[in-house]
């Protein structure tokens, strides 16, 4: 993670995560980390959408705090891997951080 957790930012910026990927199912998957606040997503969060991906490789993602009414924490992040029709969840893992988003 760029920054590593814990940190400041201001709303808009972006953590981001790079990851190597290992996908076995032929049809490919999709991707995505999404981060969590409280237990739920994060209000006004901005992510890096998915394409089917294939193979091995290594995949850098964004994410974000768009604004907020005062600072917005974000304590975890979800990390989601799914079937191409997003309809089979193969992996869904939280993990904890700790990213303060403010103006």
């Amino acid at each position: 993670m760029d920054p590593v957790s814990p940190a400041n930012l201001k709303f808009n910026e972006f953590v981001v995560i790079t990851f190597d990927y290992s996908i076995t199912a032929e049809e490919g998957a999709r991707m995505w980390i999404i981060p969590y606040t409280d237990g739920d997503s994060s209000p006004a969060y901005l992510y890096s959408s998915s394409k089917v991906f294939t193979g091995s490789g290594i995949r850098q993602v964004g994410i974000s705090i768009e604004e907020g009414d005062g600072p917005v924490v974000v304590d975890q992040i979800k990390i989601t891997m799914v079937d191409p029709d997003q309809t089979e969840t193969y992996i869904e893992r939280f993990q904890d951080v700790n990213f303060t988003f403010s103006e």
